[in-house]
């Protein structure tokens, strides 16, 4: 054993406490052995964790706990120095109790002990925070030269002698260069342009001389193109404090000019667009909430100046509708904190005229996320709102419809019964008896109450005018005297001489004139004069005038109502044709909501102006016919030309098939009744068998709960082509009343009907020509 292991290993031996207190881990190893360790210090325990007792038990031990990395290598060194004899020196990894990896510098020597063969005798020092610190100083020296030669900029360094240093990567990539090409080389060397070299010289000299950096901006030609450039050049002080070497740090500016070049140019074109366009462009400062740009559009939706709004950046707030004020004012103050949103509000114009908007804000953001500037575009939204208004308001009439509707259809059943009655009554009696007056007289009530029912019926889907060429003019002269009949309240007509018929529904449009009378004579309690005005207007697609929005290109009569009543309010004018809406304390508020309906359904528009304390003024716009010629009602009469000819009525009302076989019968005709349309082809098909056939089937186009005039028509076609049919309906959801030829039918009737109107329609469907020679194809009287 040798003289270090006698002195550890003896407890009494002096220089023990010596050795296990040094800073260091002393140990002895045998080679023989496979490395055992035979002796190792305590110090062991706190650089590796484990006790000396844990090293020395097992003969691979000291082995397993050096890095698996470095095991290799250092096992193989090792045994090297124990062939060889000499010296052993080695920084690798141990492993530690923690799993984890600290770095030694091993120190040994060897000696030969007769029992053991050749010992290692040597020290571990933990070297962890040297390496560590190495490693770092390698890892900022690596990462400063890939800054270099990665940054997108140029960089040099320069002597006294203005001789190159460094040149990185860039430099030689803009000139095409090697690097060895430009070390210790000097400008004038390398460079052809004097102006650039002269420059650079006298600026790197200068930094030199006063040890103040400096700043150059230049062009020059490159194997590129031409480029531009802007360098910096700053002192590197040596050891003694003055200055040995000049960086420069050069950026390539070609790609800025010419992107500011370009913006300049974008900057104009975007001008021009923000000032030609119909939308309002602006650019408010987000900190000071001051504008820096609004385009030309402003003026023309705000109705105020720029000029004002430069003055003072809250004036576009002045001119937001009062209702809408408040949250308008809330939403800008978050859009200059968060720079998004998007709205609607309304703007109250100083000539009092309302105008919806729709503004959209962005942010502009700095680097850093902050929000510098906020833009935004808004957009005159009033058209789009109106057409929305109008879809809102035609889905509130057509659900009212659906209700307004079936009502009508019950009440028009009745009134059939009860005019016709009246008829047939007047029938039995004399014009000069009183009786006959009286009866006359419930008549007209009946018709009057028709009028309430059409009102109905405008509501409902399947209330399609029924249209017909008509004059204007005769119609509105008699309805707007009808009403105003015994009023203060006078009417003033102007009329085109020549104004030409319309494509209307009498009835209807009847209606609409009542009903824009009587809000111009109420609107007028002390008195006054509606003045009514008929013109032709030929509308273009580059050519509208004012209200004509909706209408399409072509032929139309325009007919204004105004008044010189107390107005309507600017909030009220956007509700004026809902359904119940009135300020009137009894009103219905289904006036104008009707009118409105009507016109709709004519393919016409009806709007409204108005001011307060000067007058209201309705206008209409209708189809109009050029060339069509208008039909003259005939005075109606008792007296019918008598007929001929089987005719199937078939309808759901008891009261109704009673009174068109009694008016039938009465003009010649003979008649057969059936409640629905399942009786009526039973007795169709009878009738035929026993060579009888019916001339004209009347069918009502609504059956409750069985087959209706539709379906039964159709079936009614498959037994005989050539069937001569009329439809009845007081209402019905489909369209078939105002386009019956479209579904096959040779006339219709709509309920409640007059007496002669009756058998004017049976009369002219029977001389009604068929296209295969039927015998019914003319009147059954000339066949006799």
């Amino acid at each position: 054993m040798s003289l270090v292991e006698d002195y550890c290993i003896d407890s009494h031996n002096p220089f023990r406490n010596l050795i296990e207190h040094i800073p260091l881990v002393t140990y002895s190893a045998s080679f023989e052995d496979g490395f055992r360790l035979i002796y190792i210090s305590p110090q062991v325990e706190t650089m590796l964790g484990f006790p000396p007792s844990y090293w020395t038990s097992t003969q691979d031990c000291y082995i397993r706990h050096i890095h698996p990395d470095d095991r290799e290598r250092v096992l193989k060194a090792k045994t090297n120095s124990a062939m060889s004899r000499t010296t052993f020196g080695a920084d690798y990894r141990m492993l530690t109790a923690e799993g984890q990896s600290i770095w030694v510098r091993d120190q040994a020597h060897i000696v030969s002990s007769k029992e053991r063969g050749a010992l290692f005798q040597g020290v571990l020092f933990d070297i962890s925070s040297d390496q560590q610190l190495a490693e770092e100083l390698g890892r900022w020296d690596a990462e400063a030269r890939s800054l270099a030669e990665h940054l997108p900029v140029i960089l040099a360094r320069f002597d006294r002698h203005l001789r190159f240093l460094y040149a990185n990567r860039w430099l030689r990539s803009d000139r095409c260069l090697a690097p060895e090409a430009y070390l210790g080389k000097t400008l004038q060397e390398l460079e052809d342009d004097e102006h650039v070299v002269k420059s650079w010289t006298e600026t790197i000299q200068k930094v030199f001389a006063d040890d103040r950096p400096r700043r150059l901006e230049f062009s020059m030609a490159t194997p590129q193109g031409r480029k531009h450039y802007e360098s910096h050049f700053v002192p590197e002080y040596g050891p003694k404090g003055y200055v040995e070497v000049v960086l420069t740090v050069t950026n390539d500016l070609t790609h800025r000019k010419e992107t500011e070049a370009s913006l300049y140019e974008s900057e104009a074109r975007f001008r021009q667009l923000a000032e030609s366009i119909d939308d309002v462009f602006w650019l408010a400062d987000a900190a000071s909430e001051k504008i820096l740009y609004v385009s030309p559009a402003y003026e023309r939706l705000w109705g105020a100046t720029a000029r004002t709004l430069y003055q003072r950046s809250s004036a576009w707030l002045d001119l937001v509708h009062p209702d809408d004020r408040a949250t308008v004012r809330e939403r800008f103050r978050d859009r200059v904190q968060r720079g998004g949103y998007s709205g609607e509000y309304r703007l109250l114009r100083s000539d009092r005229t309302i105008r919806w908007v729709y503004e959209r804000t962005f942010p502009i953001k700095t680097p850093d996320g902050r929000v510098h500037r906020v833009a935004g575009i808004v957009e005159d939204i009033t058209d789009r709102k109106r057409y929305e208004e109008e879809r809102l308001r035609m889905n509130k009439l057509d659900s009212l419809g659906l209700l307004a509707g079936g009502l009508a259809h019950d009440f028009n059943n009745l009134l059939t019964a009860i005019l016709g009655q009246l008829t047939l009554a007047k029938l039995a009696l004399s014009p000069h008896d009183r009786l006959f007056q009286r009866l006359t007289e419930a008549e007209a009530a009946s018709l009057r109450a028709q009028e309430l029912t059409n009102q109905l019926l405008t509501f409902a889907k399947g209330g399609l005018p029924i249209k017909k060429a008509a004059s204007l003019r005769q119609l509105v002269e008699e309805s707007a005297r009808f009403v105003l009949r015994g009023s203060n309240v006078k009417c003033q007509f102007r009329f085109a001489s020549d104004l030409w018929p319309v494509e209307i529904d009498v009835g209807q449009i009847g209606q609409v004139i009542q009903n824009l009378v009587i809000n111009a004579k109420q609107a007028m309690p002390d008195g006054g004069v509606v003045t009514i005005q008929g013109e032709n207007v030929v509308i273009t697609a580059g050519d509208r005038p004012p209200g004509s929005l909706d209408l399409s290109a072509g032929h139309w009569v325009r007919v204004t109502f105004a008044d010189r009543g107390v107005g309507i309010p600017a909030e009220n004018l956007e509700k004026i044709f809902d359904p119940y809406f009135t300020t009137k304390p009894t009103g219905s508020g289904l006036g104008l909501a009707t009118s409105y309906s009507i016109v709709k359904k004519h393919g016409g528009v009806l709007s409204v102006a108005s001011q307060v304390g000067v007058g209201t003024t309705f206008t209409l716009y209708l189809p109009a016919m050029p060339s069509a010629s208008v039909e003259h009602s005939q005075e109606d009469s008792l007296a019918v030309e008598s007929g001929c000819g089987r005719i199937l009525i078939m309808d759901d009302e008891e009261p109704i098939r009673r009174l068109l076989n009694d008016m039938l019968e009465l003009c010649g005709y003979t008649c057969e009744l059936a409640k629905d349309g399942y009786e009526a082809l039973k007795m169709f098909e009878r009738a035929r068998s026993e060579g009888q056939p019916f001339h004209v089937v009347l069918l009502d186009l609504t059956v409750p709960g069985g087959m209706g005039g539709k379906e039964t028509f159709q079936r009614l076609k498959e037994l005989d082509p050539q069937i001569k049919a009329v439809v009845m309906s007081g209402y019905s959801n489909d369209p078939i009343l105002a386009r019956y030829q479209d579904y096959g039918f040779h006339a219709r009737i709509t309920k409640p009907f007059k007496f002669r109107e009756l058998a004017e329609v049976v009369r002219n469907v029977l001389s009604i020509r068929t296209n295969h020679g039927d015998n019914r194809s003319t009147d059954p009287c000339k066949l006799r």
